[in-house]
This record gives C-alpha cells, structure tokens and sequence, in this order.
C-alpha cells in the first residue's frame, strides 16, 4: 500500500481538478491495456482462423472469448480482422 505525504501525490485527492480525472483515467487505461503477448496470440488465432489450413483448438477459442469480453482492444482487434 503507498503512503503518501501529501495530497498532490494522492490520485484520490478531492482538491487535483482536472489532473486527477487525468490521473485516474490514466490509471484505468493502463490497467487494462493490452500485453503485447496477448495482442499477439488474438492476432496469431484470428490468422489461423482465416487460413485455410491453420486450425485453432477450442480452448484457444474459448481463451480468446473470454478475453474479448473483457477488454475492448482484443475485441477490437478480433472484430477487424473476422469482418467479412
């Protein structure tokens, strides 16, 4: 748990304005951005899935479902690529 001496380091600080909705949208974003490895694997599924000979397991399906539910980059990313 951080400590903070002041309320300017705080994030939850009533008195920041607009730097703390900066400060927490920043946070957000970072929290659910994308790893690059993850990136990659939804970009490797979607490609075998549209090649005609890659095969994609179910359990690679259901993985990157549920990724898709939850974070709106690989959605994002596997609704490119699967548009017809």
């Amino acid at each position: 748990m951080e400590s903070w001496k002041n309320g300017d380091q705080n994030p939850f600080y009533r008195g920041g304005g607009d730097s703390l909705m900066l400060k927490i949208l920043y946070r957000l974003y970072y929290w659910t951005m994308l790893s690059t490895n993850y990136r990659n694997q939804v970009i490797d599924i979607c490609c075998r899935m549209i090649s005609t000979d890659g095969e994609v397991g179910l359990e690679e399906r259901i993985w990157m479902s549920k990724l898709c539910e939850h974070n709106e980059q690989a959605r994002r990313i596997r609704d490119e690529m699967l548009r017809e």
